[in-house]
């Protein structure tokens, strides 16, 4: 599995902490040639640098600072990977939501779906399209992250409504691609964990105790008793990558320590 993807190029979008920033490093310590995307500079340099240093032969990532709900700015990652390494591998589309969650019955509701809408679906859609030509020049593969509760509520109640539903989106854009682009040698998959344990968490909810107690109730009903780590998801995203799941494709891998039969 680890010799098959050296040199590989590998674009991580939203890779600058997070779920992102595991996939990226791991990409990195198997010989590929990663980009780190993210907002922060700082932080994008914090893990290019992890990379280099992960990395056997050294090499330097390719960093990318873009807003996701700006167009240009999203062409600006595709086109600067290709006249970077002139070629796309492995896209890893990691956006997680960025603005504060609100209930169904609050009147936010709107303006959380549409900040979601835009800088998820629409960022998601439209990165898809500009990498896709790409991937079937190399036959390579997508891997979508999307969440365990795309497909049944979990915890937060309506809370989490929001992101779920994305989640959702990203799985019937997956299966929708994968059908699509099969035959052209390309394969597109989720990833779906359940809660993870990031720092993001606390950037979602105004109340940390509502951000606590859900992260405990994660805990007690997953059948491992513990959160999932970013570099849980990290490694599934890179056998999803790799040559030992060449037949897997249209696929989403539940990464949730058990949670959905606990």
């Amino acid at each position: 599995m680890v010799d098959d993807l050296k040199n590989k190029v590998v674009l991580v979008i939203g890779s600058s902490w997070g779920i992102g920033e595991g996939t990226v490093v791991l990409f990195a310590s198997y010989g590929c040639k990663v980009v780190v995307h993210g907002r922060n500079e700082e932080r994008i340099a914090r893990v290019a640098a992890k990379c280099e240093q992960v990395s056997p032969f050294g090499y330097k990532p390719l960093t990318v600072a873009a807003d996701l709900e700006n167009l240009e700015e999203i062409r600006k990652i595709v086109s600067q990977t290709i006249d970077h390494y002139n070629q796309i591998d492995v896209f890893v589309c990691n956006i997680a939501m960025k603005d504060k969650l609100y209930e169904i019955l609050d009147e936010n509701i709107l303006k959380c779906f549409e900040a979601a809408y835009s800088r998820r679906i629409r960022a998601a859609t439209y990165l898809a399209h500009l990498v896709l030509p790409y991937l079937i020049e190399t036959k390579g593969n997508m891997i979508i992250v999307s969440s365990a509760a795309s497909s049944i509520p979990l915890t937060g109640g309506t809370l989490t409504l929001i992101p779920h539903m994305c989640d959702a989106s990203f799985d019937m854009l997956s299966k929708t691609l994968a059908c699509e682009f099969g035959s052209k040698g390309v394969r597109v998959n989720t990833v779906n964990p359940n809660v993870v344990n990031t720092e993001s968490n606390y950037t979602l909810l105004p109340d940390p105790k509502q951000v606590k107690a859900i992260l405990e109730k994660a805990v007690q009903k997953t059948a491992l008793k513990k959160l999932i780590e970013p570099e849980d998801v990290a490694k599934c995203i890179v056998f999803l990558a790799s040559n030992a799941a060449s037949f897997i494709t249209g696929h989403s891998l539940v990464v949730d320590g058990g949670f959905l039969y606990k």
